[in-house]
């Protein structure tokens, strides 16, 4: 006999190991044994709740025999094949959340605080780590013109990711979570800072102290120009079909964060002595409130919510730290007015985000920071999750 010979009698003969891997999903075995250029059968059976996705095995082996989708929810048994290979192999089988309603899944999901948040807790933020805790609050006049109890993430939370759409590279866009709606849609941020971080002004109002330029409506070719058309060229075809348009958004003039600030005709109540409520307004007295579009900001009163204190910095809570864990390095804008400093030539003033994560602070809108906007999806809106990241996955 040829060399070659030999060594194919022997690899025929030789039984190699190939293990089974995957999370969410039982196995007959956890292991097989697979002959040179044979097969081996194992059975998967995916967790309740859960269905086959996909599935694959390293070193050229291949998997026949297996049912993927939805419908793919009960035990099936598959075919390991060892195409030609001398060496062992890990077939890694992926399973996904049987779909349904991501408001529902979210409160199914997680446990509802009903307690409601002392002055003193909202002051001091909350740096806890309450991945599977949602708070509830009723609202008045809530974001979209209704009345009715939300639920919303607060803290450091890594629960409520949501991959929908994609950016230019096709990659999933990420992101977060801030709320359930009073209505039933679910209100999320990006994760980051749109096109690649760079930063914006909220408006170019040099030489001019009016509080006009103050709300978010008004800044003309900025920051809701910039919004508006990252919407339009990222959220696209039947993406667009599920996030709900509407008076979702809110500019009204609510909150300064110093007494001389002046605010034309609107009411404006002094940060320390302000309980976040996500009340809107048709007319502040400047005749602004609601903002009927389908993309926004999110506002001082959600970051408020989310986690963020008035006195002390918070390096855990979600909308400073990413769903990669790492700490954000940007200042980002909210939509909601500051007032308007004239003393000290501010002129009108936003609230903003800092990378320090310190708080919310009032800045003059020439000042360039980061957009991470903010869209609601309808609240028929389905999904799955992924069950190694967790990431909801809308369908």
């Amino acid at each position: 006999k040829s060399v070659w010979s030999n060594v194919q009698e022997v690899n025929i003969n030789k039984a190699f190991e190939v293990e089974m891997a995957g999370s969410s999903i039982t196995f007959s075995s956890n292991t097989v044994s697979v002959n040179y250029e044979s097969t081996a059968q194992v059975t998967v059976t995916p967790a309740s709740g859960f269905y086959m996705s996909e599935a694959s095995c390293t070193n050229g082996y291949t998997i026949t025999g297996l049912t993927t989708g939805p419908s793919a929810t009960t035990a099936q048994t598959v075919t390991i094949n060892n195409n030609n290979q001398t060496t062992g192999s890990t077939c890694t089988f992926a399973v996904l959340y049987t779909p349904g309603l991501l408001n529902d899944r979210i409160l199914a999901e997680n446990e509802i605080i009903t307690t409601q948040l002392t002055s003193s807790q909202l002051q001091s933020g909350d740096t806890a780590n309450n991945t599977g805790k949602i708070y509830k609050m009723s609202v008045t006049n809530g974001f979209g013109g209704g009345n009715g109890d939300t639920y919303f993430f607060r803290g450091n939370v890594t629960n409520n990711v949501v991959e929908f759409g994609e950016d230019s590279s096709n990659n999933p866009l990420i992101w977060r979570i801030i709320r359930v709606n009073e209505d039933g849609t679910v209100r999320l941020i990006l994760d980051t800072g749109i096109n690649d971080n760079n930063t914006y002004l909220f408006y170019d109002n040099t030489g001019s102290s009016s509080y006009t330029y103050m709300y978010y409506s008004n800044s003309g070719n900025y920051i809701k120009k910039t919004v508006d058309d990252w919407y339009t060229a990222n959220i696209t075809g039947t993406n667009a079909s599920k996030v709900a348009t509407g008076n979702y958004f809110c500019e009204a003039a609510k909150i300064k964060s110093s007494s001389y600030y002046s605010s034309g005709n609107a009411t404006m109540a002094i940060s320390n002595r302000y309980t976040p409520d996500l009340t809107c307004v048709t007319d502040d007295g400047n005749g602004k409130g609601y903002v009927n579009a389908s993309a926004g900001l999110i506002t001082y009163d959600e970051v408020r919510l989310a986690g963020v204190g008035l006195t002390s910095s918070n390096n855990f809570y979600y909308l400073y730290k990413n769903a990669n864990g790492e700490n954000s390095s940007i200042n980002w804008w909210t939509m909601s007015p500051s007032g308007t400093d004239t003393d000290n030539s501010y002129g009108s003033m936003a609230w903003l985000s800092s990378s320090s994560g310190r708080f919310l602070s009032g800045y003059t809108v020439r000042t360039s920071a980061s957009l991470r906007p903010v869209i609601n999806l309808k609240a028929n809106v389905s999904v799955t999750k992924n069950a190694s990241t967790g990431h909801y996955i809308v369908q």
